[in-house]
């Protein structure tokens, strides 16, 4: 296939394990504080990828974008970020 080099091979496989299996998405809450309250204001929802791929969240994007998959990547990490809202604390 013309245009197809190792890295986006690997990088296709990679993207792949995410959509097969959703636990290689990891989200991670950041706390957005308000200092003069002194108080968390909000959470950053982040993703962590667990992979043997290491490559940073904007890595991983720009290699969904080259694979024509960056909305359902998108999409995904939305997902793991709704689903794990639960495990944010109460009064957060």
């Amino acid at each position: 296939m013309p245009g197809t080099t190792a890295a986006s091979t690997e990088w296709t496989a990679a993207l792949q394990q995410v959509f097969d299996e959703p636990w290689r998405v990891r989200p991670a809450f950041q706390p957005i504080l308000h200092f003069e309250r002194k108080s968390v204001w909000g959470f950053q929802v982040l993703a962590r990828f667990i992979s043997p791929r290491r490559a940073t969240p904007p890595e991983w994007l720009d290699a969904a974008d080259d694979a024509g998959v960056r909305r359902a990547l998108e999409l995904r990490l939305l997902e793991a970020g709704l689903q794990a809202l639960p495990t944010v604390p109460d009064r957060a």
